[in-house]
């Protein structure tokens, strides 16, 4: 593992500025580890009430699907008002939008596309092409969780059968409650609705 970091701080205005590469970093350290082969970056900057960060990464592994990581956000010590990740992998892309906050209380708010993503690259047993669209949102106040999510969107192919999907639930502390859950993969056809307690 290589690791370079350079950085500055300001004691007088508390702005800080921060970058760096590394080149096979592997994590857990263990063998057959998830691993970043090729030198990648990271940028940071600010002060810890208003920062700016960006990191590019590849992530590979035995288990794992060969892809590549692009991450920018800004954020502060009360919450993370900008997140965006973007993933190429299984010849498509992944990519996740959010923000969330833990002070004075924890919510958050996400979207997450994918298009394009060939399961088959990595599971030779399962070839298609997906795509998929989800929301969801949910607020931690007084220890009480409350989580909303919607598979807006789920289409596609897998093993040359047509795939769609759609599903909405949402979560009141241990209480899940399946609004809607439609599923069809070739001529075969699931549909729920109930609640789990």
């Amino acid at each position: 593992m290589a690791l370079n970091v350079l950085g500055e701080f300001g004691f007088t205005d508390q702005q800080f500025t921060a970058s760096g590469d590394w080149k096979s970093l592997s994590w857990p350290l263990v063998r057959h580890a998830s691993s970043t082969k090729s030198a990648r970056t990271f940028k940071v900057n600010g002060s810890l009430d208003d920062y700016q960060f960006e990191l590019d990464t590849r992530v590979e592994g035995a288990d794992v699907p060969l892809s590549d990581w692009t991450l920018q956000g800004k954020g502060s010590t009360q919450a993370l008002p900008q997140l965006t990740v973007l993933g190429k992998l299984l010849e498509g892309e992944l990519k996740l939008t959010a923000n969330a906050s833990w002070q004075p209380t924890v919510k958050w708010q996400a979207e997450l596309q994918g298009s394009g993503l060939n399961p088959g690259v990595q599971w030779p047993e399962a070839p298609g092409k997906l795509a998929l669209r989800l929301n969801t949102d949910g607020a931690l106040a007084d220890g009480q969780l409350t989580a909303n999510v919607q598979l807006a969107d789920l289409s596609g192919t897998l093993q040359q059968q047509t795939l769609k999907g759609q599903a909405k639930l949402s979560v009141m502390n241990q209480d899940v409650v399946i609004e809607a859950l439609q599923l069809q993969a070739g001529q075969a056809a699931l549909k729920a609705a109930g609640s789990l307690t």
